[in-house]
């Protein structure tokens, strides 16, 4: 739960990032070093515990579905961003 905590508070920080330029380079290094930190000490321990209750004949094929899973999230994870952004008006073309 503490991991989890220290990560999401990384993300919250990018949603206080206004006001003077000075505090929102401030807010900005901030999260990115608490994403910087706590973000491979999860993915280790994630790994570290799947690894430990996965047999050893099936390893494999749990870390190639986790891969699957993961990096097949990123392009609909992109999609979905870049959906909201155009409905909120953030992203525009010229």
């Amino acid at each position: 739960m503490g991991l989890f905590f220290d990560s999401t508070a990384g993300r919250v920080l990018l949603v206080f990032a206004g006001g003077p330029p000075e505090a929102i380079v401030a807010l900005l290094i901030a999260s990115r070093v608490l994403l910087s930190v706590w973000l491979p000490i999860f993915g280790v321990t994630a790994l570290s515990l799947r690894q430990t209750i996965t047999p050893d004949h099936l390893q494999g094929r749990v870390t190639a579905t986790m891969r699957f899973i993961g990096w097949g999230a990123l392009p609909i994870g992109s999609r979905r961003w870049r959906m909201r952004k155009k409905a909120i008006g953030a992203l525009t073309r010229e």
